[in-house]
């Protein structure tokens, strides 16, 4: 039934959906990397990125979440700001999930 909704571009819908199933079951990962998704289509970033890092928390290995929201909240920012500005939101990003996941670089 998500998948439906999902793909006829009710994100919106999604989002409630997945936060109850959220409620229901707060510990399975694909249920906040479904809904950071369909937060990013929703242009709303910071509840996109919380629920990616929430997926991660849950399942380190959700590889899923961190691509996909890596991937478009840095094409979100580079059609909006400017170059410096996301160099340094790249930098940011790419030094905290690093941090997160334990990889030096």
């Amino acid at each position: 039934m998500i998948s439906l909704i999902i793909s006829e571009g009710d994100y919106n819908q999604a989002i409630t959906f997945y936060t109850q199933a959220v409620d229901l079951n707060p510990n399975v990962a694909a249920y906040y990397g479904n809904r950071s998704f369909a937060y990013l289509r929703t242009e709303c970033f910071g509840y996109a990125l919380q629920d990616a890092t929430a997926a991660l928390k849950i399942d380190p290995k959700y590889i899923k979440v961190s691509n996909c929201c890596m991937h478009n909240l840095l094409t979100y920012f580079f059609y909006h700001y400017n170059i410096i500005v996301l160099v340094k939101m790249y930098w940011t990003l790419y030094s905290s999930f690093v941090t997160f996941i334990g990889v030096s670089y």
